[in-house]
């Protein structure tokens, strides 16, 4: 039988800061700490998110704290992968998660779905709507091309 290992819990008023036994820490409601218990919960390598086997089986802490079903996503509202509370997470489809990602690495303009076009010299801007890649235009100016791209996310999500 291998090494059992629990989690250490600080508390911080409001919630609990969590950490696994490589010192990695997330945050956590005080109302989830029985369910959290049941299990240790680790940060998985080379992963953003903490994990846990419970009866032989992976479960996402993200994922378990929110009862997520098969097909469901779940969304760190404020993109800290660190925050494992309620008020940050929610319950989404695909495409709602894929809107709240951070910026690509490869992003030249600073915003999502602007980028330098090197063959037409413009900035070129896009949207997914439903799955479906919208193209903006070509834009001179890099700030009107993230205006535009605002306008359309207002315009397609409010």
């Amino acid at each position: 039988m291998g090494k059992v290992f629990n989690n250490l819990f600080e508390d911080m008023g409001d919630y609990y800061l969590m950490y696994d036994r490589h010192g990695n820490s997330c945050l956590v409601d005080k109302n989830d700490y029985q369910k959290i218990t049941r299990g240790y919960w680790g940060k998985y390598k080379n992963s953003n998110y903490f994990c846990s086997n419970i009866n032989r089986e992976k479960l996402w802490l993200h994922r378990y704290i929110m009862g997520a079903k098969k097909g469901e996503y779940v969304d760190h509202i404020d993109g800290n992968f660190d925050d494992y509370r309620k008020i940050n997470l929610r319950i989404c489809n695909n495409a709602e998660n894929n809107r709240n990602r951070g910026l690509q690495k490869n992003n030249t303009s600073g915003y999502p779905g602007v980028n330098w076009a090197k063959r037409e010299q413009k900035w070129r801007v896009r949207i997914k709507v439903d799955g479906k890649e919208k193209h903006l235009g070509y834009f001179d100016d890099k700030n009107a091309a993230i205006s535009a791209k605002k306008h359309a996310e207002e315009k397609y999500f409010g």
